[in-house]
């Protein structure tokens, strides 16, 4: 899969902002452009009208529209605005490949037996069309307005996912997540990482739970760095899957380390400059204060920490009120702690509120120098008091 940022059209003050995404099996903007066939946007209705303006800026020029229930009368095609006409979808399936269609995702999520989107993307598919684009407004972070990041961001996503399938919707999902929300996941911290260590070559960076390594190939792109990951050994699935041959040569690539410890649980080697938890501490089902003491201990004299995570807004109603009350490992037998993983299944376990957040590290011995509120995710850059 290949995703193109198309447009940044909206940004709030809490640093969100709109953005409209082509994600394509391979095709780039330019392949579109010169593939010789007249465009279809399949998904009319009034969402979609700006699509029409965004691709016409972008350089793609939509002939045709449709959507299932949009029959012109009388069979003859409907003549919109700007010349562009309404057609029967059943008329333009049944020459997919005659046709670049192009998709508009309305919808938040993708499901593979009730979306819209698949099903109308799998009318073509049956025809044996292979390339064809998914635009999605996604909500996602504006990446401090720098070329230079959004091109190292962009062209890690599409090695990630370069050989994902678009019968694979996980896959889509996971792209179009990459691509969007998650960029503002981490989007300070990439900033943050750059302007403090642009001039400092060779630092050791270790990144905890790094999902499909966007981050990481982003911040390698951009700065020489030496880069470790920490995974967990029997990690959630959907990570798992990336972790194939493929990916393995990758990340081989970027000469990027991989070390495997359940890191509340287990100790492991190395210091570290540069540490990064980026939604991470909020899936602990231990107390956070000896997960983050532990790896204070791996983290250089002048090293950073860089922490982000989410505000209270999605364990409703909470495991607990206060991070006090979460119980350390030594606490528990060996089935109790083997239970708390199993119910926890990677969820989030608690989530902190700023102050909370602050409390934890300085009991755990670092002082915050920069924080960013991004709502709702926190971003914190830590230093050893």
């Amino acid at each position: 899969m290949r995703v193109t940022r198309l447009l940044d059209y909206w940004r709030g003050i809490d640093g969100y902002c709109n953005s409209y995404n082509l994600i394509t099996r391979s095709f780039s903007v330019e392949d579109i452009k010169q593939c010789g066939k007249e465009v279809v946007l399949f998904g009319w209705f009034p969402e979609a009208v700006p699509v029409v303006d965004v691709l016409a800026k972008a350089g793609i020029h939509v002939k045709y529209v449709c959507d299932v229930g949009q029959i012109p009368n009388d069979t003859e095609d409907l003549l919109l605005p700007n010349g562009i006409v309404l057609r029967d979808y059943r008329e333009l399936v049944k020459e997919a490949k005659n046709y670049f269609f192009i998709f508009y995702q309305l919808e938040s999520s993708v499901d593979k037996w009730t979306s819209p989107l698949v099903k109308r993307v799998r009318l073509i598919q049956y025809k044996g069309v292979e390339e064809f684009g998914i635009v999605a407004n996604v909500r996602t972070g504006d990446l401090w307005e720098k070329p230079l990041f959004q091109a190292a961001v962009f062209d890690s996503i599409n090695e990630i996912f370069k050989d994902a399938s678009f019968y694979d919707w996980g896959a889509y999902w996971h792209c179009w997540n990459q691509a969007g929300i998650d960029i503002h996941n981490w989007d300070y911290q990439l900033h943050k990482i750059y302007e403090m260590y642009k001039d400092k070559p060779k630092q050791a960076y270790l990144e905890i739970g790094p999902g499909v390594g966007v981050f990481s190939l982003a911040l390698k792109k951009l700065l020489d760095i030496d880069i470790t990951w920490l995974n967990i050994p029997y990690e959630e699935k959907q990570w798992a899957e990336w972790r194939k041959k493929t990916s393995r040569e990758l990340y081989g690539k970027y000469d990027i380390k991989i070390k495997e410890a359940y890191v509340e649980l287990e100790d492991f080697d190395g210091e570290y400059d540069i540490i990064l938890l980026s939604q991470v501490m909020e899936h602990f089902v231990f107390n956070p204060i000896g997960t983050i003491k532990k790896l204070v201990k791996h983290l250089k004299l002048d090293g950073t920490m860089f922490v982000s995570l989410p505000d209270i807004i999605y364990t409703v109603p909470p495991n607990v009120e206060s991070y006090k009350e979460i119980p350390y490992p030594e606490e528990l037998t060996k089935r109790e702690i083997k239970r708390r993983i199993l119910i926890n299944d990677f969820a989030h376990f608690h989530e902190y509120s700023f102050n909370e957040a602050m409390s934890v590290f300085e009991e755990c011995g670092l002082k915050c120098i920069a924080h960013k509120t991004n709502t709702p995710v926190y971003h914190f850059v830590l230093k050893k008091a």
